[in-house]
């Protein structure tokens, strides 16, 4: 659909109606955009009922101008959503707007519709060029189910009736054998086939620690563990079963009496388990709004691959207090409650492969045997055995240490852990067993859950940097060089990075440095400290906080029009890995910085805070 200029209506002072669509190739950095204004796009009939401005036509005619492929088009603020967007761009007119109203009310309506609050101003949407292959919901959950099985965790379908009104609100999430229903409710997809489509597998790992402090721990049994293939797996008849389970709505208010409140189906030990969801008797919580606690009606036997339980004592903290926060997490035991002596560390892919590695002090020698004992700015510390030094699982992935991400926290797994160090501190455990308690500390089940990741779905530096200047905006990358401490156990010592965007308006002023100069260093003002352990990973950070840069790019001024950028040729990015790599070479310790935007790059050294 083609957008159609209106000369009778005009950006006012009032509140903001335009409204720029964008889309971006990820992969190659072309940008289109259009300007859409009150009257441009003429209003349809909606499915149920009213009328609607609709701008997906116009959205995918900037996808195909960058060569988009529409079914991959994500909007900024919904990336890590996993279902297609579709048809579903559009602006609600109001209810009582009508095609045949005098000009003046169909003017304000169509003027409403753009200013109103559920959408953005300046509307972004990335895509990427080629489109992955079509997936069936019922592929989808049966790779969800395969790596609950690969993982050795259970894979959780949830329906639960909502609070106020009596529709059932879905979810899907990965949890530990044993641990116990969330108090809070997750999901909120209106039908089993919704929540499929809506959730991606880093969703469903979300929470998981927070939901596991209460699961027993365990070690793995290998000979029992099935990575197979599941079964057929049927999204509508599993839906039925669920929804059959649920029973009927509670009542609203809730009284103090046990009462359906929905039902799961369990994938655990190649099958499904069903039960549904009671609340436990008591009294009616004094904040209505609070969810129920609930328990299950029927609890499903734990599956055969656990093996022994993992051997821990008492939290001394928590032990002593007899406390815990229904927030905060005990620092010692990570809200446990116990101290584990050993751990059950899990490397995988997420697609096909998994390694499960016990750790766990040796039971033939000493408990320290292997390790050695070095210093730290004067201080003792002891290296474990190779055994306990994650950092070695990730040539088996083929990836480098600083690629290895905790699961269930989204960031980098800490250089202990990758290193196996552990500062001796005097009186208390032996330093293996105080390695292996505070690896555990927080864990789902006493078990590390590490992503040994290729980086594969986030675009190359120069697309991404290219991508950011075409939107009008500017990118600041900082490195610091911590290779040359590699010496000392207990300092950082990786070639640190960062990346940002940053509107124009805000960036500092100074010299400049032809894009290419090497060598040219300009003192300018200091930065934020780079703390990601690779590109890749600060450019993943920097794209999930794109949307701040662009909202405070936006202008103040309601009046003053909203830049359109095109860049359907992306320009050539100069090298800035490789020449802020050899400037931070050349000053270790510090930070260097390049700034670019559409005037070119300039590198300095960043003054110390």
């Amino acid at each position: 659909m083609a957008v159609r200029p209106d000369p009778d209506v005009r950006m006012t002072a009032g509140p903001r109606t335009q409204l720029v669509l964008t889309v971006a190739n990820l992969d190659t950095g072309a940008v289109a955009s259009t300007s859409v204004m009150p009257g441009d796009i003429e209003p349809e009939p909606a499915p149920h009922g009213g009328w609607e401005i609709p701008l997906w036509p116009v959205r995918d005619e900037l996808a195909a101008q960058v060569k988009v492929d529409r079914s991959t088009l994500r909007d900024l603020r919904y990336l890590d959503h996993t279902a297609a967007l579709g048809a579903n761009a559009v602006l609600t007119l109001p209810s009582t707007w009508r095609p045949d109203l005098p000009d003046a009310e169909r003017a304000a309506g169509l003027a409403a519709a753009h200013a109103g609050p559920g959408h953005p101003a300046w509307s972004i949407h990335f895509g990427r060029t080629v489109a992955e292959q079509p997936v069936s919901a019922d592929e989808s959950l049966g790779r969800l189910c395969a790596l609950a099985d690969l993982l050795c965790l259970d894979l959780v379908l949830e329906a639960r009736w909502g609070v106020f009104a009596a529709d059932l609100n879905w979810d899907i999430r990965f949890e530990t054998p044993g641990a116990a229903v969330p108090r809070d409710q997750r999901g909120y997809a209106a039908s089993l086939p919704a929540a499929v489509d809506g959730t991606a597998v880093a969703d469903a790992l979300a929470g998981l620690a927070e939901r596991s402090l209460t699961a027993p721990a365990h070690f793995l049994l290998p000979a029992l563990r099935s990575a197979a293939p599941p079964d057929e797996i049927d999204v509508e008849r599993l839906e039925r079963r669920i929804v059959q389970d649920c029973g009927t709505p509670p009542p609203v208010p809730a009284g103090a009496g046990e009462w359906t409140a929905g039902a799961q189906a369990i994938w655990r030990d190649r099958r499904w388990r069903h039960t549904s969801l009671c609340r436990i008797p008591g009294p009616r919580p004094a904040i209505p709004e609070r969810a129920p606690v609930l328990r299950r009606t029927w609890q499903p036997p734990l599956p055969p691959w656990l093996g022994e339980p993992i051997p821990s004592v008492p939290c001394p903290d928590c032990h002593a207090t007899g406390w815990r926060h229904p927030v905060l997490t005990c620092r010692r035991c990570g809200g446990h409650g116990r101290q584990f002596d050993a751990a059950v560390v899990t490397v995988t892919n997420l697609r096909d492969r998994a390694t499960h590695v016990e750790w766990r002090p040796s039971r033939t020698t000493g408990p320290a045997a292997g390790a050695s004992v070095i210093a730290s700015g004067g201080l003792p510390v002891v290296r474990l055995p190779e055994r306990f030094r994650l950092g070695r699982l990730a040539g088996v992935f083929g990836v480098r240490p600083v690629d290895l991400l905790d699961l269930t926290g989204e960031r980098v797994v800490p250089q202990e852990l990758r290193d196996g160090v552990v500062p001796v501190l005097g009186d208390g455990p032996d330093p293996i067993r105080r390695y292996l308690r505070a690896a555990a500390a927080g864990r789902p089940g006493a078990r590390l859950l590490v992503h040994a990741t290729d980086w594969a779905e986030l675009p190359a530096f120069d697309a991404f940097a290219a991508l950011v200047v075409g939107l009008g905006l500017a990118l600041r990358v900082t490195a610091r060089d911590m290779r040359p401490y590699v010496d000392d156990p207990m300092v950082v010592h990786d070639l640190l990075w960062g990346v940002e965007a940053l509107p124009v308006t805000s960036t500092a002023a100074g010299g400049t440095n032809p894009a290419g100069g090497k060598g040219q260093v300009d003192e300018l003002e200091p930065v934020d400290e780079p703390l990601s352990r690779s590109v890749p990973q600060a450019i993943g950070c920097c794209l999930r906080y794109l949307e701040l840069a662009v909202v405070e790019s936006l202008p103040a001024d309601p009046a003053r029009p909203i830049p359109v950028p095109q860049q359907l040729a992306p320009p050539v990015v100069p090298d800035i890995v490789g020449q802020l790599t050899e400037l931070a070479a050349a000053h270790a310790g510090q930070v260097v910085a390049a700034h670019l935007d559409q005037a070119g790059c300039r590198f300095w050294v960043a003054p110390s805070r």
